[in-house]
């Protein structure tokens, strides 16, 4: 991947790697072109979203449970799946919606 979209051929042990458009690292997708990291931000909204889902019975459902601890649970267990390798998203306004959105109905 390059910044300005030409192939480049890398070579290991005289066998040329494949290029591709988008790969996993370290739990992110990178993406070759990165006008928008729409593909990341559904990624993650899906991750953070099913993680605060398991917690639905055990805790948020619980009315024994003050609203101060679920919110520190919340944001100690569910904020930091969805910003996970947030610093690296190119975000247009739509996936700055979507991760508000995501936010707001959890």
């Amino acid at each position: 991947m390059t910044t300005d979209g030409s192939e480049v051929k890398i070579y290991l042990e005289a066998v040329q790697l494949e290029q591709v458009q988008e790969f996993k690292y370290l739990g992110s997708l990178v993406e070759e072109k990165k006008v928008a990291a729409t593909a990341e931000v559904n990624s993650r909204i899906g991750k953070a979203s099913t993680a605060f889902a398991s917690l639905k019975w055990c805790v948020w459902k619980k009315n024994g449970i003050a609203l101060t601890t679920k919110m520190r649970l919340f944001q100690t267990i569910v904020m930091p799946i969805l910003l996970y390798g947030s610093e690296t998203w190119t975000l247009v306004k739509l996936n700055l919606n979507k991760r508000d959105v995501s936010v707001r109905s959890s």
